[in-house]
């Protein structure tokens, strides 16, 4: 439910790779480095994170990260996903409505869920 109504919510038009570089590949790093100790059996940051950020891949901030930004307009990423969540909180997208049957209590307007 929370990855749904939170992080989730802009997966369709902004990835993770996108939302990584970003925020900061170093960024990433330390986040991770600080909490996969405890979530995970690998207790840092992985090899291709590593690499990116000792060679000064840090994301859009540097032009590379995971994705060229060179090549690629963060300012146009950021507006496309703002367009999306805007539309998709107003209950404008089949997303949306997919997403809000589902999540609705039973009996609520809306959905044919029984208390």
């Amino acid at each position: 439910l929370a990855v749904k109504t939170g992080f989730g919510l802009r997966l369709p038009v902004w990835g993770v790779f996108e939302h990584a570089d970003a925020v900061g590949l170093d960024l990433v790093k330390a986040i991770q480095d600080y909490v996969l100790p405890d979530l995970n059996n690998q207790p840092h940051a992985c090899a291709l994170l590593n690499e990116k950020v000792a060679s000064g891949e840090l994301g859009s901030a540097t032009g590379h990260g995971f994705y060229d930004w060179t090549a690629r307009d963060m300012d146009a990423a950021k507006a496309r996903r703002d367009r999306f969540l805007i539309q998709f909180l107003r209950g404008g997208s089949a997303l949306s409505n997919e997403l809000n049957h589902h999540l609705s209590p039973p009996g609520h307007p809306g959905t044919n869920k029984k208390a």
